[in-house]
């Protein structure tokens, strides 16, 4: 008995630790799914506040500060003629450039050359020189051996953002777009619109797709896919349009339910969230569980505990009963003669052994019927449902 007493005692401590384990797994899931979309929110923020800050520096230059960085721009292109080509995601496949090229279009020092903005996706980013790993985790590059993005034909700008990043979205849903959608870059005082024309995927070394085309006003952007292998190069290809800023409007709601990115972060947050709820549910369940255990064996003790004073009240009358016949009918008895008292004193002793006997038994029926009851309702309700120990518990009661 003690030692069924004992496991009944360290069962719930376990099921608590259990539990509490369990909340604190569930809760790390949260925060990792949770994480990502956190991330974006608060790099959107500094993206917005980096694109505030250049547009607030340009809007303090005069006329002929704007139209002389325009013309180093338009050098720098011209002078990108006949260079070659490398991937900007794959360090030391060759490059070339002016030596100016970090002066050119830096109003800030920061790197900032300009904006992009694709309404449809509603993403607005700051375009940096270059494509390091610096500069890739906190915005768009620009590839320094491509045109500097100021428009004009012959020239083609190749813009370059990672994809599937925790801490920032950048180009991971550039794969939604499709031709004929809008989207701008905005450098210095002026917005260009290009349409998109083309849409392809290429290996890292398929350069020849993002050359410039006589004629032809082009910026191409470019990231990793497939989402997360990273095998090739998705390439985004706009051409020039006419830019009317009440026709490029960005989307009240912006979600596809294609996209791996979205699966990823909603869907896996949906997931965790969902378990949260069915572990408290359970939780719930088991308390509630626990409650109607506690209850029907509290009625059940208190059943028991009442038929067994009842018994013993009824036997304790009995007895004095009999101690009562025996005194009167002796006394009788030797006042009439042996032949009636001993009759006499026979009838009191059998009338009350009866009683004891029928209290006694009273007490025991009430027991085995409250015990009988405890088990009935135990077993109606599942005890495999009931907190662990509570079959000892129900033992060590009826002992």
């Amino acid at each position: 008995m003690h030692a069924r007493r004992a496991r009944s005692t360290t069962q719930p401590q376990q099921n608590k630790l259990n539990t509490i384990l369990a909340a604190i797994l569930i809760l790390a899931g949260v925060l990792v799914f949770s994480y990502p979309i956190f991330a974006d929110l608060v790099s959107n923020q500094q993206h917005n506040q980096v694109i505030t800050n250049y547009s607030e520096t340009v809007s303090t230059l005069s006329a002929a500060e704007k139209q002389k960085q325009l013309k180093l721009a338009k050098e720098y292109n011209d002078n990108l003629t006949g260079e070659p080509l490398h991937d900007p995601f794959v360090e030391g496949s060759g490059y070339a450039l002016p030596t100016n090229y970090t002066d050119v279009l830096n109003l800030n020092g920061d790197g900032v050359m300009g904006y992009i903005s694709i309404p449809k996706i509603k993403l607005n980013l700051p375009i940096y020189h270059g494509t390091d790993d610096e500069v890739l985790a906190k915005g768009i590059g620009h590839m320094r051996q491509t045109s500097l993005p100021i428009g004009g034909k012959g020239n083609r700008s190749v813009l370059t953002g990672h994809r599937g990043l925790p801490s920032a979205e950048l180009f991971t849903r550039l794969d939604e777009l499709d031709k004929g959608d809008i989207f701008t870059i905005s450098v210095l005082d002026e917005t260009h619109a290009y349409k998109v024309v083309e849409i392809e995927t290429v290996k890292p070394d398929d350069l020849d797709k993002i050359r410039a085309e006589a004629g032809r006003d082009l910026i191409t952007l470019v990231t990793c896919t497939p989402y997360g292998i990273n095998t090739h190069r998705l390439l985004v290809t706009g051409e020039r349009t006419a830019y009317h800023p009440d026709q490029v409007k960005e989307p009240v709601v912006s979600f596809s339910p294609n996209s791996p990115d979205t699966w990823f972060r909603f869907g896996g947050l949906a997931a965790v969230v969902t378990l949260l709820a069915i572990a408290l549910w359970r939780w719930w369940r088991r308390k509630r569980r626990r409650e109607a255990v506690a209850r029907v064996v509290a009625a059940s003790v208190a059943g028991t505990i009442g038929g067994v004073v009842a018994g013993g009240a009824a036997g304790s009358g009995g007895g004095t009963g009999v101690g009562g016949s025996d005194g009167g009918d002796a006394g009788s008895g030797f006042d009439s003669g042996s032949g009636g008292s001993g009759a006499g004193i026979g009838a009191a002793d059998v009338a009350g052994g009866g009683a004891g006997a029928a209290g006694g038994a009273g007490g025991a029926g009430g027991a085995r019927q409250g015990r009988r009851r405890q088990a009935r309702t135990v077993a109606g309700m599942g005890t495999k449902q009931f907190e662990p120990g509570i079959d000892e518990k129900l033992r060590d009661i009826s002992d």
